[in-house]
């Protein structure tokens, strides 16, 4: 029983590493996904608030 829980222990702290790894990855991807769409909108607000229309 003793090494049951010591084997437990162990997986146990290996899972939280990998999700602790695995939220950095998916927040950083979201993080940069984010940049690129923020980017593209204002680009496209600018495009379409400098026609030139005068207004």
């Amino acid at each position: 029983l003793e090494l049951l829980q010591v084997r437990m222990t162990q997986e146990k702290a290996e899972a939280l590493t990998i999700r602790e790894a695995k939220t950095a990855e998916v927040t950083a991807q979201f993080t940069a996904a984010k940049v690129q769409a923020d980017t593209l909108l204002q680009q496209s607000l600018n495009d379409c608030h400098n026609q030139g229309s005068g207004n």
